[in-house]
């Protein structure tokens, strides 16, 4: 049986920087994250080395109305990666 996750960007930079990143290659088969994770990635020069993993992969979220509502309280990949 396959094991996803979804991530947000903080944990993804603090593992990558600590060098541990690839460990969860070994916990889970693909980590998703949405597109607001990616552009936030990409501001940064660690995010495109991230981004550069086979194993995670960009989602569009389909909820609409409940992001809209996740926004008011929290930003734009947090909200989304929820």
């Amino acid at each position: 049986m396959k094991k996803y996750a979804v991530a947000d960007t903080g944990p993804l930079i603090i593992l990558y920087q600590i060098e541990v990143l690839d460990f969860l290659q070994e916990l889970y088969d693909e980590i998703f994250i949405p597109e607001a994770v990616k552009h936030e990635l990409l501001k940064g020069v660690s995010g495109y080395k991230i981004l550069s993993r086979q194993w995670i992969k960009i989602k569009t979220v389909k909820n609409k109305e409940v992001l809209k509502i996740l926004k008011i309280y929290i930003d734009e990949g947090e909200a989304e990666a929820i």
